[in-house]
């Protein structure tokens, strides 16, 4: 039987004089039911995005990086050559191939990057290499830097270098956010409380003892239930010993939903009997606590070190595969556009290419 179902006949059966503790009790089961559901799905979601990644935008991207590279050769050879280009063109001329260096050092990593681009670079920016490379690595680190600020985190990316390889780089980068306080109350405590902040700390931490005790006096009875060197049946024995483990994941985590699900679904005597006032005052407050953490981890599931390459199309607000889709196809596009460009590169048509690129530069459509 679904546990929720479960809960949803026991209110049925206790009686329509259902208090509102007894209502906000069976909303919250509900409510987290709901979220568990919905985590289960994210990972899912996050699963197809992963793979759709891995074969479709990587190849992808490796393709147009590679066309993009060969556009910003072409471009450069007929910014050596200079003929048909006045000086002001030339100048922006210049400008565009630096665009596209720029986009090539953002894309690639610093073994990939080839020796010509380098020199490249330094030549037209005036600027070696490492220089750019590091400018460009340091306005990525901001922008997550300024993602998690908005969460409201300080994570320090001091130590990751544009040098690294892409899997030292994400092992940096985690370990930082791995060492985020997330105790955002830590900065009061060094202030001296007042005599009402700290009655109120103590009635909390009456509460919270009280939330342990119910939590542990439910596991006790469960485990009685569950204990499997209580079982002569040898199928049953092994049934036993995983909802054991169930059991005792489910109390490490202080997960008073899931407990009360299993004393719901296995101990029938007490199916129909209701919580008293106490009792649900404290598991109401473990239930919105719960429901908090449920919610923080769905929105932080695709920052988990799986799917971190994932993180840049959603910018830590997941949108779905159709997002993925579109990048794929607005990458394709590109693609085929920069390979007809550089096909024109080779045809007396191609200062008239560059000539346009000039003018859409020159009038922010490039």
């Amino acid at each position: 039987m679904n546990s929720t179902s479960s809960l949803v006949q026991t209110a049925s059966q206790a009686s329509t004089t259902l208090t509102p503790h007894h209502k906000t009790f069976y909303q919250l089961q509900k409510k987290i039911e709901s979220l568990h559901q919905k985590r289960e799905k994210r990972g899912e979601e996050l699963d197809a995005c992963l793979k759709f990644y891995y074969e479709n935008i990587r190849p992808q991207e490796k393709i147009f990086l590679s066309t993009l590279i060969e556009r910003a050769r072409g471009a450069y050879c007929f910014y050596q050559a200079k003929k048909g280009f006045s000086k002001v063109e030339l100048d922006v001329l210049k400008e565009v191939i630096l665009v596209d260096i720029s986009q090539i050092l953002q894309m690639a990593d610093f073994s990939e990057i080839p020796e010509d681009i380098k020199e490249m670079g330094q030549e037209l920016e005036g600027a070696n290499y490492d220089q750019m490379a590091d400018e460009q690595f340091s306005v990525m680190k901001d922008e997550l830097k300024d993602f998690f600020r908005d969460n409201g985190f300080d994570v320090d990316f001091s130590n990751v270098d544009f040098k690294d390889s892409q899997e030292e780089m994400l092992r940096k980068m985690f370990e930082s956010v791995g060492s985020i306080d997330l105790d955002k109350d830590k900065v009061f405590k060094e202030k001296p409380k007042t005599k009402k902040q700290l009655e109120k700390e103590a009635k909390q931490r009456e509460f919270e003892e009280k939330q342990k005790k119910s939590i542990g006096t439910i596991y006790k009875q469960l485990a009685k239930v569950f204990h499997p060197d209580l079982e002569q049946d040898p199928l049953e024995k092994i049934r036993k010993e995983e909802l054991m483990k169930q059991l005792t994941v489910a109390y490490e985590r202080n997960d008073l939903h899931a407990l009360l699900a299993f004393e719901i679904e296995w101990l029938s005597s007490n199916s129909t009997k209701l919580p008293n006032g106490e009792e649900l005052k404290i598991y109401n407050a473990i239930f919105k606590d719960q429901i908090k953490s449920l919610e923080q981890e769905i929105r932080m599931i695709v920052l988990q070190s799986k799917y971190i390459l994932l993180d840049r199309f959603f910018r830590g607000h997941f949108t779905g595969i159709s997002t993925l889709k579109d990048v794929y196809y607005e990458l394709k596009e590109m693609t085929e556009g920069l390979q007809l460009v550089i096909k024109k590169f080779q045809t007396p048509s191609g200062i008239k290419v560059l000539k346009t690129a000039i003018k859409d530069f020159t009038m922010g459509r490039f």
